[in-house]
C-alpha cells in the first residue's frame, strides 16, 4: 500500500492535487491511502516549507511549485 500524505490549507490548488493524484492513482488501479494535512502546527512540524506538498510512504517528498512544477 502507498501511503500518501498531502499537506495543503485547502486552497484550489491543494484540491486540485488531491483530485489528480487520486484520480490516476485509482486509474492505475493502485491499492493507497491519502490523508490531507491541513493544521499548520502538523505542517511546521514535518518541517513542509511549501504547500501544497505531497509526501510518499513518510519518504519521498514532492513540493509543487507555484508554476505547477514538482
Amino acid at each position: 500500500m502507498i501511503d500518501i500524505k498531502i499537506y495543503g490549507t485547502g486552497t484550489s490548488g491543494h484540491q486540485l492535487a488531491k483530485m489528480k493524484l487520486t484520480k490516476c492513482l485509482s486509474d492505475a488501479a493502485l491499492d493507497f491511502h491519502i490523508t490531507d494535512i491541513s493544521n499548520i502546527k502538523e505542517i511546521m512540524d514535518d518541517q513542509i516549507e511549501y504547500v501544497p506538498c505531497i509526501k510518499v510512504n513518510d519518504d519521498n517528498l514532492f513540493e509543487i511549485k507555484q508554476n505547477g512544477r514538482y
